[in-house]
């Protein structure tokens, strides 16, 4: 194989690596992809999901029943199907822009019981580049 061609062959292998990279990182801000309300309601009929249990979870809703400022609950309600909802009790502040209709992406562990409930340690306003 000439020289040009094998140079040309790793410019685009390394392109193409570093694309696949940035696509996969850019999904979450930890390489994660995010869970929807609707997965974690469907996995929930007999009770919270055990592979959960313990686990510091991404789930991403839109912001429903915040009555302002110094309320710490809100519902989660899901992107596609406003049926499936999280109750979220948050511990910190809100992030600015934070709002009812406002979609989010909240961090934060399951209460070990029924109905599902989020105890949020963080909330991420959302952001439109990165889809959620």
């Amino acid at each position: 194989m000439p020289k040009r061609t094998k140079k040309k062959l790793v410019i685009v292998s390394v392109a193409v690596v570093a694309a696949a990279v940035i696509l996969f990182w850019g999904w979450s801000s930890n390489g994660q992809v995010y869970l929807d309300v609707a997965t974690l309601v469907d996995e929930s009929s007999d009770g919270v999901p055990n592979k959960y249990a313990g686990e510091t979870l991404e789930v991403r809703g839109v912001v429903s029943g915040w009555s302002g400022a110094d309320d710490l609950e809100f519902i989660l309600v899901d992107q596609l199907d406003a049926n499936k909802t999280i109750s979220v009790t948050m511990s910190g502040a809100y992030p600015e822009g934070f709002e009812n209709l406002k979609p989010v992406v909240v961090t934060g562990e399951l209460s070990p019981e029924l109905p599902l409930s989020l105890n949020a340690t963080d909330v991420t306003v959302s952001c439109s580049s990165k889809g959620y």
